[in-house]
């Protein structure tokens, strides 16, 4: 490989150039070096020899030998013996190598590993075997041989070898063109050699190609024995072989999971590509043909997953067209790779409606070089049209870009541009003081400025041009926001936009970031005039009843006194019925009497009278003040039906609201459209004009009215309008986007991350309190009164003003009674009516002579004559009165539906209070007992609700169980049975958080509900039972953990609740001590028994135990630990028929509360259990014992490596003979020492040396002093770093080889022993091949398996316990440690990580809660210390078991006892064993040596 560096044309720049080698001539240019930094990087030093790039390895094409199909045992000789390769399809080579070449699994002839085939055949006898060249090494060389008769033309040729690559050789595509075999040879006169046979039996040497075969003949190709073989003179070099590769590269390389459809044309242009493309790539794929739009409605544009579109057509209209009208039939999302001749056709692509908006697009367009080909990219944001990203060339991208980049994540400062209009306080304007408008904010501004930070974009805020807001379709085009939407003038409206459904087939809707109520403003009433204060104590109905008191409390006494006089001495003035009436009119308003009356019965009737005025006059004359200070507001609209009543204008400026009004079901709310008028935006000024004079209410969001009310409409602290409390509905509040715009998918993803995180409500606070602070939006309530009344308030006239009035009143009547009464007299005297019959008149008395008037016209004989006239009028104006209501049947309707509309009252005052913002649902059966009600409910209750008739349980599948907000159910059943057998069987579907209401005639319905399976885990449910009085209704409520049934908490009565006691109370919060059964065992160290020297329990300990300690303190509840009944620890669910056994059996059957036992979070328990948030991670990992250490007889040899060993062994031998040469040389011109001048002297010599021995011999030349001074230095560094090392192999221990990973644990023969069930499914599922492998050697254990026994497996060295290392560790603590050393470890590699939860019964309504206690627990780091403080009490415990066996502990330096230095002595025993032995020998052998 060279590289070469020339200088550039501009200072600092250098270009490099890369040799080509098989790739091509010379070199070509790779990058350049430009301010200090490549232009782009490419790989400077490629593989050259990984692909060859279709070069001609010319030494091939003239090697070739061609054989005949009988002489096949000769060419197998030959490959055999090495002299030649064959070339053959993989199949038949497959086929031979096995049949013939192959004994016990080992093969003689091998496939070369470079062919040109899919890589299909490849996995057989080992992946090796005879080569199958491709074309692509090859190229001159095509041979062809084929058993069938007919044959076809080179066109046909080659479809056919295309359609066979699959099944062995792989031919490149080569471009057709007139000439298929371009100068080549002619078509006529080819001098192409065919070989064709069958069997043997025929040989034909040239042949004139056919017609083309049909398609039927193409289907059965497949089916047929092909061998082909072809020889042609010089190599194909087409561009449709390169533009294949092309694409089968993009496909593999970005679409490899796609599933890709093909768009062609009838066009040859590009056929022989689609052809070869349908064969060789894998994925799934859909063939369309095209010849005009219609047939692209044919594609599937909406995949489940990745979709890739290969887009081969030479005319290019169909699909232009089609991308410009039919725009929800594309895949905006897909990755398009289209062919073409021209850039201009990519870039109309890029320029149509669906085009714009479509993520990825990829042009590739023909260059100028054979084999060439230009990739184009769309911009999206990034700019307009396409650019270039890379060129193939030479069977390779030139560059390696990205051809499919995230253009979303990052817009590169594009602009933006956003539809809007003021519309406070979502968009509010903030102006100079001259109005030029300065900058935008509010809520919405600044989601869409965090979308421009995160995303990279910037924002131009423009209004409409046509000056509309939302905009509406007016013949059949659109205006506003939603117009410049509809025609990509923009890319995104704000301004409150709800989520409608008319706007769903125009627009794309964002993700919503917030929802409103849509309400109706109205004016406040002005309060009821001061003057009518004195008649506001009491209620109208109670002024009858005072009225009623004052004209019969007047007969009565004179009834009682005048019957008293006939036995005794009573008052003469009482026995008069006018004094008798007078005198309780006057105890009527607090006036002193002087007559008093003789008779007890008279005075026991006064004294009664007395008692009843007092208090009447009390409770008047204290709530006359609160009435005369504060003014009585006048009666106002609160609800629709009333708004709907009234016929008054509702006033909208959102036509859309009309919509959703019309589609309404409540006829109150459907008949708003009669009186709806919409008014455009910029006239809101007249709106609230009209609101204000009460001719119309304003219907709009909720948050846009507040504002306007806070901001104009309120003058300290007074508003002069008001919302209705009755809203009409609630909208998501969406950002609006282009149809089927890109936009959409980050948009999301980003606003769910700033709803997550409470940035908008923050933000919309601070636009809020900005506003306050600026002149336009400021409160017109900033003016503080100077002149506050404090403490009590002087009654003024104003306050007084009834009273005045009544005192003219009193003398303007008194003339009109005059002569009424006057009247009355004359015409008594002119019928000569009689006076009452009276008792002998009695001379007054000294008081009674106190009541005598003096006026002529009012003599006792006139008032007795008026009172008896007036008294006649009295009973018949009332006899009258009940004879015409008892003839209309009123009175008997009022009684019919006293029950009905108390019972409809009642669940209305309950939604009201406790289930305003629930969604409802209404559930009755087809009974009559209740029908009243649920008609009076429809219209009554505003909340959005489902009704269900229930004629069977199946009909409550059918309710919505699930909801996002409160939900609320109604049950007014007759016949409860259906319901409660749905309760017991359905446990999935039913809302254990919902508030439940049932009206029962017995007490007994609402107590077998909350006895039903589902009933036990509901938060509420509320039974509203018949009373025993008219109009009376007994509420009792569900216990749930507080106690067993029902208690009652409340009374209905007179339409009001006897007592204000919570309905719907929160049972979580404090479980009032209720006793939880927490089903466990003991399992270390998460749950440890602390037991005393007889084996009792004292208590338990451990991290789990201290959760739900915890857990049990914060909400007031006893845990009553157990073990499970049938002796299994954690169980299986599938035991026992489905029922379970042990823990989960006890869950599963309703029978604990709560199951611990460092419990994992398994998706195989989801199904039966409801499992808490996990609150500590565990890893799996392996117990292995610690191997024994290597004996200490062998530390002597442990300071040198074995090849150390060697080396020395080396020296020792070798260093005696050089100093014996060294010194007999020396001798010869020298006096050097005798003694070194023997070969066994010298030998010794050097050996005493090697040991540290001093020698007495010393050697005289300088020769061989110098060896014996390097030698002495050699053997004292060596003795030194022996001597060094030793002492620590001494002292210390060298451990044995450990396994320590997986991939050794697979390896070994050690059985791995698992209590886990679920990890046999974690090992064969695992991507890594040795982890796999363990399934191999694996053996699971219930835990019903002696620990102790599993436990003396592994100290055996016969297995590996697989566990979480929590437990591993605890029980090497506890059970494998002893005086600090430990016979058992974890080994260094895990397995993985496992989540410990608490299992609770199926949908227990203690997860809510018990979640929020684990998430405190965890964030507050309590259960690690509870963990920790457990670890150590069972470490303590151990402990103190140990202190009284240890003995005491050297410390400081070791003394090296017989055990650290027994080599030495097995050194010194065997140097004993070995004198002995050379002694006996030489003592046998000097003998001979003598002789």
């Amino acid at each position: 490989m060279e590289v070469l560096l020339p200088q550039g044309g501009q200072e600092g720049e250098w270009r490099v150039y890369m040799n080509m080698l098989y790739w091509g001539e010379g070199v070509r240019p790779v990058t350049t070096w430009r301010h200090h930094r490549f232009t782009f990087h490419s790989d400077l030093f490629p593989d050259k020899l990984a692909d060859f790039r279709g070069a001609v390895l010319k030494g091939l094409a003239h090697a070739y030998k061609l054989h005949k199909g009988h002489d096949l045992d000769e060419v197998f000789d030959e490959v055999h013996e090495g002299k030649s390769v064959l070339l053959e399809n993989t199949g038949f080579l497959h086929f031979h190598i096995v049949t013939h070449f192959t004994h016990r699994g080992v093969s003689t002839v091998r496939i070369m590993k470079e062919y040109g085939s899919t890589g299909e055949d490849t996995k057989a006898n080992n992946e090796e075997g005879v080569v199958a060249l491709s074309t692509d090494h090859m190229q001159g060389l095509f041979i062809i041989a084929m058993n069938i008769s007919n044959f076809m033309d080179p066109k046909q040729l080659l479809w056919l070898l295309t359609f066979m690559s699959r099944e062995g050789m792989k031919l490149f595509g080569t471009k057709l063109t007139e000439n298929p075999l371009v100068n080549i040879s002619q078509h006529q006169n080819m001098s192409t050699q065919m070989l064709v046979y069958d069997g043997g039996s025929r040989e034909i040497s040239s042949y004139t190609p056919p017609l083309l075969p049909s398609t039927s003949q193409y289907r059965n190709l497949r089916n047929v024995g092909l061998s082909l073989r072809i020889g042609l003179s010089s190599p194909i070099s087409l561009d449709t072989d390169s533009l294949s590769e092309l694409l089968k590269t993009v496909v593999q390389r970005e679409l490899n999971g796609c599933d890709l459809v093909f768009l062609h044309d009838d066009t040859d242009l590009y056929s022989v590509e689609v052809q070869e493309l349908l064969l060789t790539l894998p994925n799934s794929r859909q063939v369309v043909v095209v010849r005009n739009e219609t047939d692209l409605a044919k594609v599937v544009w909406v995949s489940p997953g990745c979709g890739g579109y290969l887009i081969l057509m030479e005319d290019m209209e169909p699909l232009l067209y089609y991308a410009n009208t039919y725009h929800d039939m594309w895949g905006y999302r897909g990755r398009y790779v289209m062919v073409s001749q021209r850039v201009e056709q990519v870039e109309a692509l890029v320029a149509t409606r669906n085009g714009k908006k479509t993520e990825h697009i990829l042009g590739v367009v023909k260059g100028g070089q054979e084999g060439e080909w230009r990739v184009y990219m769309n911009m999206l944001y990034w700019g307009e049209g396409v650019r270039p990203v890379t060129t193939w060339r030479h069977h390779r991208f030139t560059s390696q870009s990205q051809l499919f980049p995230d253009k979303l994540s990052d817009f590169r400062g594009a602009v933006l541009k956003v539809a809007t209009f003021e519309f406070p306080p979502s968009i509010m304007y903030y102006e100079a003081d001259n109005g030029t408008l300065l900058y935008h904010y509010g809520k919405e501004i600044t989601i869409v400025q965090k979308l421009a930070q995160t995303l990279n974009f910037s924002v131009r805020f423009a209004e409409p041009a046509d000056g509309d807001t939302w905009g509406y379709l007016i013949n059949d085009s659109w205006t506003g926001m939603m117009g410049e939407l509809v025609r990509n003038e923009a890319d995104m409206g704000l301004g409150n936009v709800f989520m409608m459904g008319y706007r769903y087939e125009v627009i794309t809707f964002s993700a919503p970031f917030s929802h409103e109520s849509v309400c109706f403003m109205a004016r406040v009433e002005p309060p009821v005039p001061r003057w009518q204060a004195p008649s506001f104590p009491f209620h109208p109905w109670t002024w009858l009843a005072f009225l009623v008191g004052i004209i019969v409390s007047g007969p009565i006494l004179f009834v009682v006194a005048f019957f008293s006089g006939q036995f005794g001495a009573e008052s003469t003035s009482l026995t008069k019925i006018s004094f008798s009436w007078y005198y309780a009119f006057g105890l009527h308003f607090n006036e002193p009497q002087f007559v008093e009356p003789r008779m007890n019965s008279t005075r026991i009737f006064v004294l009664f009278l007395w008692l009843y005025t007092m208090i009447l006059t009390i409770t008047y004359s204290t709530n006359l003040t609160a009435f005369l200070l504060v003014q009585k507001p006048a009666a106002s609209m609160e609800t629709t039906r009333e708004l709907y009543e009234s016929g008054r204008e509702m006033a909208l400026i959102c036509q859309g609201l009309t919509l959703s009004i019309a589609k309404s079901r409540d006829p109150y709310i459907k008949g708003l459209m009669n009186v709806y008028k919409t008014y455009k935006h910029h006239k809101l000024d007249e709106v609230f004009d009209r609101v204000l004079k009460g001719k119309s209410v304003f219907l709009e969001n909720e948050e846009f009215l507040n504002f306007h009310i806070a901001t104009q409409f309120t003058h300290r602290g007074v508003s002069r309008v008001r919302l209705m409390k009755e809203c009409l509905t609630q909208y998501n509040i969406i950002i609006a986007l282009q149809r089927n715009s890109a936009l959409k998918r980050k948009i999301d993803i980003i606003i769910s991350w700033v709803h997550e995180s409470g940035l908008v409500g923050h933000e919309n606070r601070k636009a809020l309190e900005f506003a306050a602070t600026t002149k336009k939006y400021g409160s017109a309530d900033k003016e503080k009164s100077t002149n506050q009344e404090e403490g009590v308030v002087a009654l003024s006239i104003d306050h007084m003003q009834g009273l005045f009035i009544l005192v003219v009143l009193g003398c303007s009547s008194q003339s009109e009674v005059r002569s009424v009464l006057f009247t009355l007299w004359l015409d008594t005297e002119e019928a000569g009516l009689d006076p009452l019959p009276s008792p002998t008149p009695t001379p007054p008395t000294p008081s009674s002579q106190h009541h005598v008037m003096n006026d002529p016209f009012l003599t006792n004989k006139t008032l007795d004559i008026g009172l008896q006239r007036s008294d006649k009028f009295i009973s018949g104006y009332i006899t009258n009165v009940t004879r015409r209501t008892r003839r209309t049947g009123l009175l008997s309707t009022a009684v019919k539906s006293t029950e009905a509309a108390s019972l409809s009252k009642l669940l209305a005052s309950v939604v009201q209070q406790d289930m305003n913002d629930c969604r409802l649902v209404l559930i009755y059966d087809a009974s009559e007992l209740y029908s009243d009600v649920v008609q009076d409910l429809m219209l009554l209750l505003p909340n959005p609700k489902q009704v269900v008739e229930m004629r069977r349980a199946e009909d409550l599948l059918g309710v919505v169980w699930v909801s996002k907000e409160c939900g609320g159910y109604l049950l007014l059943l007759d016949h409860t049975q259906p319901l409660l057998t749905f309760t017991n069987t359905h446990h999935d579907s039913w809302d254990y958080h919902g508030r439940y209401v049932m009206v029962s005639q017995r007490v007994e319905q609402v107590e077998a509900l909350v006895a039903t399976r589902n009933g036990k885990k509901t938060e509420h449910i509320l039974g509203v039972v018949k009373g025993g009085q008219e109009g009376e209704w007994r509420v009792y409520m569900n216990m749930l953990y507080w106690g067993e049934g029902v208690r009652p908490v409340t009374t209905w009565r007179h339409h009001r609740f006897t007592s204000q006691s919570q309905l719907f109370p929160d049972k979580l919060d404090d479980l009032q001590g209720t006793v939880l059964k927490v089903s466990t065992f003991e399992f270390p160290p998460s749950i440890i028994y602390y037991r005393d020297d007889n084996g009792t329990l004292l208590y338990r300990y451990g991290e789990d135990i201290s959760v739900v300690k915890n857990m049990a303190r914060v909400l007031n509840f006893t845990a009553h630990f157990r073990k499970p009944v049938d002796g299994y620890k954690w169980g299986s669910q599938k035991a026992n028929n489905g029922t379970g056994n042990g823990m989960m059996g006890e869950l599963m059957r309703d029978e604990a509360d709560i199951g611990i036992a460092n419990l994992f979070l398994n998706p195989g328990r989801y199904e039966v259990l409801t499992l808490s948030a996990p609150y500590a991670r565990e890893k799996i990992c392996f117990l292995a014992r610690v191997e024994p250490p290597l004996p200490r007889w062998q530390a002597l040899a442990f300071p040198f490596h074995p090849y150390t060993w060697l080396a020395i062994l080396v020296g020792f031998i070798l260093s005696g003979p050089v100093l014996f040469l060294l010194a007999a040389a020396s001798s010869r011109w020298g006096d050097e020492a005798a003694s070194l001048g023997t070969l066994d002297f010298s030998w010794y010599y050097s050996f005493g040396l090697h040991f540290c021995e001093s020698q007495v011999v010393e050697p005289r030349m300088n020769s061989t002093r110098i060896f014996v001074l390097f030698l002495w230095l050699y053997t004292m560094i060596l003795t030194i770093a022996y001597s060094t090392n030793l002492t620590a192999f001494l002292v210390v221990h060298k451990p044995s080889k450990q396994i320590e990973t997986v991939k050794e644990l697979s390896e070994s023969n050690l059985e791995l022993s698992v209590y886990l069930p679920g990890l046999t499914s974690a090992i064969s599922s695992s991507l890594d091949p040795h982890v796999q492998a363990l399934s191999r050697i694996h053996k699971v254990y219930t835990f019903e398996t002696p620990e102790s026994w599993l436990l003396s497996r592994v100290l055996a060295g016969k297995s590996v316990l697989s566990e979480n290392i929590s437990y591993l560790k605890y029980h090497i603590a506890t059970h494998f440690t002893y005086r600090g050393i430990s016979t058992a470890r974890v080994m260094k590699e895990c397995l993985h990580y496992r989540y410990v939860i608490l299992a609770l019964q199926r949908n227990s309504p203690l997860k809510k809660k018990g979640d929020k206690v684990i998430a405190w627990l965890t964030e507050s780091d309590i259960t690690n210390h509870e963990k920790e403080e457990a670890s150590a009490l069972a470490a303590s415990v151990q402990k103190h078991d140990e202190e009284d066996e240890a003995p005491v502990q050297d410390e400081g330096v070791v003394a090296l006892t017989l055990d650290h230095t027994q080599g030495v002595f097995i050194i010194t025993l065997v140097g004993w064993f070995a004198g002995y032995s050379v002694f006996i020998i030489e003592y046998f052998l000097r003998p001979g040596l003598k002789k």
